[in-house]
């Protein structure tokens, strides 16, 4: 999940160069659809629906999305190498959600690790000296903090109810529900966007391995102890 989320990063700062936050937000949502469904067709999987689960994707749906529009509206304005870090110290939200909701037991161990790594994103991400575009990109950032630390949350508690897979693809489809409120950009993200569509399907795959490899790892462990480790695709 570290490895593929910090890849997707790199790739959509391209993709929001070139064509804009909105547009690489929606055809990034196409074409990662697509393969979900796809994947779907091939592997079909059994879902019991209740209220408490359809109101976590509905949830769930509304956080990532607007999640997704703060970062990428961030990366048009400042560095990925700046804003990234900033978005992963959504670890703490994870982190903090687990052992409120969850009863998660964490260590001292695994305290001291998740502290370290929360000062290690502090110091990469700051930089020398803050040009106005670094400015006007952070407030992005932390917002995108608090939306995909919730966003990871529900999404891994998703996982351990009805498994790893279904919930990347029901999870990916609740986002798209949120997409009517981009009707004012949608001359500007229908065109396809031929100057950017390859770091943009680039972009879609690796989210999708990387939402897959962390619902799998929150299945089979911790998700204060999977979350922070996902947590560190600044690194990448």
């Amino acid at each position: 999940t570290m490895v593929a989320w910090g890849c997707a990063d790199f790739f959509a700062k391209k993709g929001v160069d070139k064509v804009g936050p909105y547009p690489t937000f929606f055809w990034n949502y196409v074409f990662s659809v697509a393969g979900y469904i796809m994947l779907f067709s091939l592997f079909p999987q059994k879902v019991t629906w209740s209220p408490n689960l359809l109101g976590l994707f509905l949830i769930g749906g509304i956080v990532t999305f607007f999640g997704y529009i703060f970062f990428y509206q961030g990366l048009q304005k400042g560095f990925v190498s700046i804003m990234s870090p900033i978005v992963a110290c959504n670890l703490l939200v994870v982190v903090g959600l687990s052992v409120i909701f969850l009863n998660e037991k964490v260590s001292n161990n695994h305290w001291g690790g998740i502290i370290v790594a929360m000062v290690g994103l502090v110091i990469v991400s700051w930089p020398k000296k803050f040009s106005a575009g670094i400015q006007k990109g952070i407030p992005h950032a932390f917002i995108s903090v608090i939306l995909w630390g919730s966003c990871i949350f529900i999404m891994g508690t998703i996982a351990k109810m009805i498994g790893w897979f279904s919930t990347a693809v029901f999870f990916r489809l609740a986002t798209g529900m949120l997409f009517i409120f981009m009707i004012p950009q949608y001359k500007k993200i229908f065109p396809f966007p031929k100057a950017a569509w390859k770091p943009i399907l680039c972009v879609a795959v690796l989210e999708m391995v990387g939402a897959m490899s962390f619902n799998k790892g929150a299945t089979l462990g911790l998700m204060s102890i999977v979350g922070p480790i996902a947590s560190l695709f600044p690194a990448v």
